[in-house]
């Protein structure tokens, strides 16, 4: 079942989120031990203030299981509007990370920020039926497009946004990593 999250979802979230801070290869992966990197996730995933949060994600639930979610929300300047990561590392006496340097979204886009499928669960159409789901999110949003970034060490994801009518936009660079910005019409 497709679903909005609930803060309970926070941790199962931020267990999936992993896999996309490992993949950017950010510093704090090696500085900081996962279990103490967690929790301050899990906690700002639980306030609307960051954004990563729970009120900004679409949850696919299998047998009780989070088996995939997305992060989504309105672009650009917009998205500035929450509180930097940067504050509640700190209140765990954690490194401050710097993602990117660039803006990774664009005003008048609803921005899917991010999108895993739990290991056990790929291969079975979840990561589509996400997709599908940030689709009718971004349409409830009101705006035109929708937008995300893809990394080039990534050409399947690429391939599939392609084929689901995304278009490449532009380039950005996020994390020391190329990603090409693809944007939907809705």
């Amino acid at each position: 079942m497709i679903r909005e999250a609930r803060k309970e979802d926070a941790e199962a979230i931020t267990d999936l989120f992993k896999v996309i801070l490992t993949d950017m290869e950010l510093p704090v992966m090696q500085e900081s031990r996962w279990d103490e990197l967690k929790p301050a996730l899990v906690e700002a995933a639980k306030q609307e203030r960051f954004r990563h949060n729970y009120r900004n994600a679409v949850v696919k639930e299998v047998e009780g299981h989070v088996a995939g979610f997305f992060f989504g929300y309105k672009g650009g300047s917009v998205s500035d509007s929450y509180e930097p990561i940067e504050t509640i590392l700190k209140e765990y006496g954690l490194p401050v990370f710097e993602t990117y340097d660039e803006e990774e979204s664009i005003d008048g886009e609803w921005y899917l920020d991010s999108l895993v499928t739990h290991q056990a669960y790929r291969g079975q159409g979840i990561g589509k039926e996400l997709l599908e789901a940030a689709f009718v999110r971004a349409k409830e949003s009101g705006l035109p497009v929708i937008g995300l970034n893809v990394d080039h060490q990534n050409p399947r994801a690429k391939a599939l946004y392609a084929r689901l009518g995304f278009k490449k936009t532009g380039e950005v660079v996020l994390a020391n990593h190329d990603y090409d910005h693809m944007q939907k019409q809705l």
